[in-house]
């Protein structure tokens, strides 16, 4: 079982994690999110702080569930951000 959270529910201490392509980060993302591809995640985990909360998101709550579950099995306290994350809500750069 994978914890969750709700975009409501973060707060400056979280990282937050869109596990989508670079195209769909590039059209618009949560504030302050990096991109990590879910493809790549194994590889790209180094540039997170294992000391800090993970709020992990994607479209549709699909791939960020997998990468959750990536992360907590790497010792990460992540957290999947419920049934994904609407395109109204995110902010094109």
């Amino acid at each position: 079982m994978l914890s969750q959270i709700t975009l409501e529910d973060l707060h400056s201490g979280v990282q937050v994690v869109d596990v989508r392509l670079p195209e769909e980060f590039a059209a618009g993302h949560v504030p302050e999110a990096i991109n990590l591809p879910l493809a790549h995640l194994r590889e790209q985990a180094v540039v997170l702080d294992a000391h800090r909360a993970v709020a992990v998101y994607c479209d549709t709550g699909a791939r960020s569930a997998s990468a959750t579950y990536l992360l907590c099995e790497r010792g990460f306290d992540a957290r999947l951000v419920a049934g994904g994350v609407s395109g109204e809500l995110l902010k094109s750069n």
